[in-house]
């Protein structure tokens, strides 16, 4: 029996809470653990993760292991996570997140039944969170670009185009000109799609940080 599954489509707050639904249905809160990727990505962080999944549920049918927007695994973790999908003990099941099967090698994706709650109509960005990410020095925003949301930002950065141009209430008081927002939006794009290829999230989220246009709040 196939215990794996891959939950795609929606947003990712909207895929975090269906994969803690499934989880729910047979593991306790105890019996169940979570690896972020917007936190912890490496082939070290599943190799951590792989030394419990062999210990005994504590009070449930199955201990559930949640792994969170999988695609910003490098492939080197992914490699070690199809290990324990293809094999994975008797009472224990994982449940996967991610925006579509792109970003996942095509073996994990086979491992895993697939539940899609289809395409995102809006995605929305967290205004007190971009705001407190432009206020802290340069050093401090490095380390804070593991949580960046890529198609968040994305939205944001729309946002501020639109008003820039006259459409809707500007978000924020930004002095670039449209055309260095257009180029920075276009810019994100194509990190999008090397995101989807598998690239190294350090570096997408660190050229999102140095070529973005500043902000004044």
């Amino acid at each position: 029996m196939n215990l794996s599954t891959l939950i795609v489509g929606g947003q990712a707050t909207t895929r975090k809470g269906k994969a803690l639904e499934l989880a729910s249905k047979t593991s306790s809160k105890f019996d169940i653990q979570t690896l972020d990727t917007k936190e912890s990505y490496g082939i070290g962080d599943i190799k951590k993760l792989s030394t419990h999944i062999y210990r005994r549920p504590y009070e449930s049918l199955f201990q559930s292991f949640l792994i969170l927007e999988a695609q910003n695994l490098t492939v080197e973790a992914q490699s070690a996570l199809l290990k324990n999908l293809e094999e994975p003990p008797e009472r224990t099941r994982f449940i996967l997140t991610a925006p579509s099967t792109e970003g996942l090698l095509s073996t994990i994706s086979s491992r895993c039944q697939k539940i899609d709650l289809g395409v995102s109509t809006q995605v929305t960005f967290n205004f007190e969170q971009i705001k407190s990410f432009y206020s802290k020095g340069s050093l401090e925003r490095y380390k804070s670009t593991d949580k960046l949301d890529v198609d968040a930002w994305l939205a944001f950065w729309r946002q501020v185009l639109l008003s820039k141009l006259g459409i809707g209430t500007p978000p924020v008081t930004v002095k670039s000109a449209p055309q260095r927002i257009l180029k920075y939006i276009k810019l994100l794009n194509k990190l999008k799609e090397m995101q989807k290829r598998r690239a190294s999230q350090k570096i997408i989220k660190t050229i999102i940080m140095l070529e973005s246009p500043e902000i004044n709040f």
